[in-house]
C-alpha cells in the first residue's frame, strides 16, 4: 500500500510531527470524510467577483455546513469540498521528490505549487507559483496566499485566504472539521 500523499510530501518524520488531528486529516488512504462549519468571505471588487465566478469559488456565508471528502488513488488525492449546497473540487499530487514538502493543487484551469511547512500552530500552505492553462503566471500577478491548518479543541481548523495583487481579497474561508469516517 502506498503511504498517504502528505506523508510522502513531508517525509515520515515530519508527517509524524504534525498535531494529531492534522495527521489524521491528511492520513488519506482510500476515502476519508470530514465535516464541520465554515465562514466564507468573498472579495467585492470587480476583479475579485469575476475571478471568483471564473474559478467557481463558494459564495459568502457564515456558519455554513462544510464536508470535505478526500479520495486517494495512490498517486494523488481528489478533494471534494461541499460548502452548503456549493461544491468545489481539486486534485493534489507530489510536485517534488518525496520529503521535499512540495505538492501541487489543480482547480479548474489553475495549478498551484505549494511548499508545505510546519508552523508553530500546525501546517502552512503558501503558494509559490501558479500556472493558468499551463502557462506560468508572472510573479506580479501571483495571489498572496495565507493558508494554515491547526489543531484546537479536538478539531482540525483551517484558514484559507487568497488576496489578489490588484483587486484585494479574492476569498477567505475558515472553520473546523471533524472526522466522519
Amino acid at each position: 500500500m502506498t503511504s498517504p500523499l502528505f506523508e510522502r510530501a513531508l517525509g515520515s518524520e515530519t508527517f509524524a510531527a504534525l498535531p494529531p488531528n492534522l495527521r489524521a486529516l491528511h492520513d488519506v488512504t482510500g476515502v476519508r470524510v470530514w465535516r464541520g462549519l465554515a465562514d466564507v468571505e468573498r472579495g467585492t471588487s470587480l476583479i475579485a467577483r469575476t475571478a471568483g465566478r471564473l474559478f467557481g469559488l463558494p459564495p459568502a456565508a457564515s456558519g455554513m455546513a462544510v464536508t470535505v471528502t478526500m479520495t486517494s488513488d495512490g498517486e494523488g488525492e481528489t478533494w471534494q469540498r461541499q460548502f452548503g449546497t456549493f461544491s468545489l473540487q481539486s486534485r493534489l499530487g507530489l510536485a517534488g521528490p518525496p520529503g521535499s514538502g512540495l505538492i501541487w493543487e489543480r482547480m479548474g484551469p489553475v495549478r498551484a505549487t505549494v511548499p508545505l511547512a510546519l508552523t508553530g500552530q500546525g501546517l502552512g500552505w503558501p503558494i509559490s507559483s501558479i500556472r493558468l492553462l499551463g502557462l506560468p503566471l508572472p510573479r506580479a500577478l501571483l495571489p498572496r496566499s495565507e493558508v494554515t491548518e491547526s489543531d484546537r479543541d479536538g478539531k482540525a481548523w483551517f484558514d484559507v485566504k487568497l488576496t489578489l495583487p490588484v483587486g484585494g481579497l479574492l476569498v477567505r474561508y475558515r472553520g473546523w472539521l471533524e472526522p466522519l469516517r
